[in-house]
């Protein structure tokens, strides 16, 4: 199990710890994503592609969504592991190989907003808002492009081919 603990920032001392998703336990096993904080909750992301919102407070679980499943999409080579990107009311990260490269979740609610027209290969690399010539573009490094999306809706702008070695990027 993937688990999640929480710090007090005076003393050093456990405030809270909670287990999360099942774990990525195939080669390189362990965490692979950053935790994002908004306000009063924390969003996590874990290896076999289950994003957690919980309470910032106590780390009590709020909703999940298995990102995995809402794409169609099989595990990479070594787990998903994109950080949680939240702007506005939206959660973005990457998705897996085979379905959607990139979804928006609800943060408050847990539900799809959208799957991103881009299919194929998702990567490891956080998403990111990017002001391109006073329009705001989701950028996401894939697997083995890089795209440019519309924040609101996941239709694609533009893309470019970035092949790697192991379709890491």
């Amino acid at each position: 199990k993937e688990a999640l603990t929480c710090f007090d920032a005076v003393t050093g001392k456990i405030a809270w710890s909670v287990e999360g998703g099942e774990g990525w336990h195939s080669s390189y096993h362990g965490t692979r994503s950053t935790p994002a904080i908004d306000g009063d909750r924390i969003y996590t992301y874990g290896g076999q592609g289950e994003l957690i919102c919980r309470r910032l407070s106590d780390g009590e679980r709020q909703w999940s969504v298995s990102v995995l499943d809402q794409t169609k999409s099989s595990n990479l080579s070594w787990g998903v592991g994109s950080s949680p990107l939240i702007e506005g009311d939206l959660v973005y990260v990457q998705s897996g190989k085979g379905g959607a490269v990139a979804v928006a979740v609800d943060k408050n609610t847990g539900s799809l907003a959208w799957k991103s027209e881009a299919q194929g290969l998702g990567g490891y690399a956080a998403p990111i808002i990017a002001d391109v010539g006073g329009t705001p573009q989701l950028i996401v490094m894939g697997g083995d492009h890089v795209w440019g999306m519309e924040p609101r809706s996941g239709k694609t702008i533009w893309s470019h081919p970035w092949q790697t070695s192991y379709d890491v990027n």
